[in-house]
């Protein structure tokens, strides 16, 4: 992850930006052994999601990174928004 920084007309423009495409490599390999796996007695991966994305989510949301911790509704928004479906290895709901 890192940050881009531009001016333009006396302002300043911060972007943070990632590559995920590694990430959903991995997610993609993960889906396909829990596919395989019979078992679930330890629990189940979710998903990954990339920093870049919960950055922005804390932003939108207004949620400090404290909270975003604390509270597992926040990782089960992302998770279960159609948008960040390719960074789920499980399929399941919770």
């Amino acid at each position: 992850m890192k940050e881009l920084f531009q001016v333009e007309d006396d302002r300043l423009y911060i972007a943070t930006v990632q590559d995920v495409e590694p990430i959903l490599e991995k997610v993609k390999a993960e889906k396909e052994n829990h596919r395989e796996s019979k078992t679930e007695a330890l629990g189940v991966k979710a998903g990954t999601i990339p920093k870049v994305i919960i950055l922005r989510y804390m932003q939108e949301m207004g949620v400090s990174y404290r909270d975003f911790l604390m509270d597992d509704v926040h990782v089960r928004r992302i998770l279960m928004d159609p948008d960040f479906k390719r960074f789920r290895v499980w399929e399941g709901r919770f």
